[in-house]
């Protein structure tokens, strides 16, 4: 009897036990789940089989998506849906509405011109990063107070509501003769043409064809540093050209080839022997003192079967410039030096003679000389600017720098450039 009481408490215990595990397998396995579910990542989960779900927010008894999910939501819409969206004004998160997110998305994915549709850069923005479609981490530019109806009138009005790359882009795509037309007038394309057109004999083609090889980051941050400086000389465009290699080979060549021969370093300059191939440039590498390496490589262009410096520079009627060396002087001179510094006495200075009284003449008339006409400058609009400071600033009359540029009315866009006529002399 003692016996079978023992085997049924024990059989109990193991019940007793048996039931605890079972209760807390399901209690780990429900709250995985859940975490799989709702935050997108559980311990239990590989990471190959977890959803790509976020997490929700209640509001008002409503359940919320987060910003992250509505974006990459919006990124699967095309141009056309998201203007429609620009009328939704469902709430997403965080005090933003559809159309406040319909906005950034067409800025972030179309290029649309957020900032040129509100007449100027906004005061407030807010850049968020969130997890994109593709499973990279990518920015975004919300506007929080950008007035909608603002927005959607300048999208009805406007033919090419795009941003400058968003131009460029939309030409890549189609080669449509007006979407250049409407490039060339951009402010970020006019910035770089001045610079790179000033004193010298680049043309318009080769400036657009330079522009739609590299990448245009260079560009905007380009104008946005004019905007700053106003520094239209020759070493910014020397320092952009050098940036944007190897792309801007051929018109860093063709605006200061000197530079390219003697002030580049050796990567540089083998760079630009390669993607020229001109004969002359390896010709003006050669005759200058550079390394080993570059005469090689300019040798091997010019006569590979030659392995003599000289020979082909004598052979294109060119002469190797060689380092200039002082004489040395020689000992015996310069011992001899001090010796003769005592026996020599240097000679007595005679009174001077009187000086002869000056006769009066008439002067002659000296033919005027020609004064070189002082070259315009160049203005770039910035926020607060308005025609009246940049007159008292340059000392130019409102009504001719209106005539100057062509201008209907006083209203100035920042970022545009203004070319300012010289002072006018007071006689």
């Amino acid at each position: 009897m003692s016996q079978e009481l023992f085997y049924k408490k024990r059989c109990k215990r193991l019940g007793v036990i048996l039931a605890a595990s079972c209760l807390l397998n399901v209690s780990l396995l429900a709250f995985g789940l859940y975490e799989w579910q709702e935050a997108g990542f559980s311990s239990l989960a590989l990471s190959a089989f977890r959803p790509h779900k976020s997490k929700l927010y209640r509001q008002n008894g409503k359940e919320l998506p987060t910003l992250t999910q509505s974006l990459r939501e919006l990124e699967l819409l095309d141009y056309d849906a998201l203007v429609a969206m620009l009328a939704d004004e469902t709430l997403v998160s965080e005090g933003y509405k559809k159309q406040d997110l319909a906005v950034a998305m067409l800025g972030h994915k179309y290029y649309f011109d957020v900032d040129r549709a509100l007449g100027g850069p906004l005061a407030v923005r807010r850049f968020f990063t969130y997890m994109s479609q593709n499973e990279a981490q990518a920015g975004i530019i919300l506007y929080p107070e950008a007035d909608i109806e603002v927005i959607k009138q300048f999208q009805k009005r406007e033919k090419w509501p795009f941003t400058s790359e968003g131009l460029l882009v939309e030409y890549k795509k189609a080669q449509d003769p007006e979407v250049k037309d409407a490039f060339l007038l951009s402010n970020e394309y006019r910035t770089l043409e001045l610079l790179l057109t000033r004193g010298t004999t680049v043309s318009r083609d080769e400036i657009f064809d330079f522009v739609t090889r590299i990448d245009y980051t260079l560009v905007k941050n380009l104008h946005a540093e004019m905007v700053k400086s106003q520094d239209f000389s020759p070493e910014v465009r020397k320092g952009f050209l050098v940036g944007a290699l190897p792309h801007s080979a051929v018109i860093l060549y063709k605006t200061d080839p000197r530079f390219t021969t003697h002030s580049l370093t050796d990567k540089q300059a083998l760079m630009l022997l390669e993607v020229l191939n001109s004969k002359e440039y390896a010709l003006s590498l050669l005759e200058a003192p550079r390394s080993k390496k570059v005469w090689t490589a300019a040798m091997a262009m010019l006569d590979p079967a030659c392995d003599s410096r000289q020979t082909i520079l004598e052979r294109h009627g060119r002469v190797a410039k060689a380092p200039v060396k002082l004489p040395e002087k020689s000992p015996e001179k310069s011992k001899l030096q001090p010796k003769l510094q005592q026996t020599v006495q240097p000679p007595v200075p005679s009174k001077p003679k009187p000086a002869a009284k000056p006769v009066a003449k008439t002067p002659a008339k000296t033919a005027p000389k020609s004064v070189p006409k002082p070259a315009d400058k160049l203005h770039v609009v910035q926020q607060g600017d308005n025609l009246w400071n940049i007159s008292k600033r340059y000392g130019v009359d409102i009504d001719t720098i209106k005539k100057y540029n062509k201008l209907t009315s006083d209203a100035l866009k920042p970022g545009s450039t203004l070319r300012i006529p010289p002072k006018p002399n007071k006689n």
